[in-house]
């Protein structure tokens, strides 16, 4: 792992820098129709998908459009379910990494 450290630490940022970029601009969604349609393609449940857009409208104050607002969305949206208060956080496999032995 430390060749892969050295390599990550001595890089340029750019190519993070220039993907954030294109997420922002990469516009998926300019209705409500669209922003479910976006997320229940890729599998959201239409309960998730209503969570998902209102992380996004009470963070940002504004419906998501692009790529980088529906990640963010999801992100804290995954944030708020893997809180340790929350009922439906699933249990770690004890044959999974960084699971319980």
């Amino acid at each position: 792992a430390a060749p892969a450290l050295t390599r990550f630490a001595n890089s340029s940022p750019q190519g993070f820098v220039n993907g954030i970029k294109a997420a922002r601009q990469q516009i998926v969604a300019r209705t409500d129709e669209d922003r479910d349609d976006f997320l229940r393609k890729r599998g959201f449940s239409k309960a998730e998908s209503g969570k998902i857009i209102e992380k996004v409208l009470m963070e940002e104050g504004r419906p998501p459009e692009s790529i980088f607002d529906f990640v963010q969305g999801i992100t804290r949206l995954a944030r708020a379910v893997g809180s340790p208060r929350s009922p439906r956080r699933a249990p770690r496999s004890r044959s999974s990494p960084g699971g319980t032995r």
